[in-house]
């Protein structure tokens, strides 16, 4: 008896969030998985691994969400600028609720330190940079360990890499993977 209310509940669960995604997706609202079919080959920008085909898995992210004002004032404080959050509400206004950038992850596939993986995020030039000089200033990170420091821009995205963590060595004479991907990688990244 217990099984079937079980079972009958699943599927009431399952055809009410059917339902809801049918309705959203009816009235017009664009699910983020809707507006670019997500694929684990780069198409901002092209690079080279000389063939070490290292894996690369991806997922988006939500401008809005990945970059907050307060965040990117704090950040621009640290590197000795005078920003204001009130300055970057302005600026992110240019990204909708919805716009979405894609976070590439390249994982090294050989024992190593960490970290074992490294990070290239790309998210649309909505705010129109036309100079690297400009973009650093506004994203800029004046500290180790981050996540999304300013590489590179198109006349379309903007590309930010990840650090390599620290600098610490664990002393255990293996590679730092995600450096050794870095210092392949890097060079070769191509905006498209």
């Amino acid at each position: 008896m217990n099984s079937k209310i079980l079972i009958i509940s699943i599927l009431i669960i399952a055809i009410a969030l059917g339902a809801y995604l049918l309705i959203r997706y009816n009235e017009g609202e664009t699910l983020i998985e809707d507006q670019m079919p997500l694929v684990n080959v780069p198409t901002e920008f092209s690079y080279s691994d000389e063939g070490n085909n290292f894996l690369v898995t991806a997922n988006y992210i939500v401008v809005k969400e990945y970059f907050d004002a307060a965040q990117l004032a704090g950040n621009s404080q640290e590197c000795g600028n005078d920003a204001t959050v009130e300055y970057f509400d302005n600026l992110l206004a240019d990204y909708s609720d919805k716009d979405a950038g894609t976070q590439y992850m390249f994982h090294y596939p050989d024992a190593s330190q960490d970290p074992k993986s490294w990070v290239v995020t790309v998210i649309p030039n909505k705010i129109g940079y036309e100079d690297f000089d400009s973009f650093k200033n506004d994203f800029d990170l004046c500290f180790a360990d981050g996540e999304a420091y300013p590489s590179m821009f198109s006349g379309d995205h903007l590309l930010f890499v990840s650090s390599c963590g620290s600098g610490y060595d664990d002393g255990s004479g293996l590679p730092n993977g995600c450096q050794e991907m870095r210092k392949i990688i890097e060079p070769t990244i191509i905006m498209k």
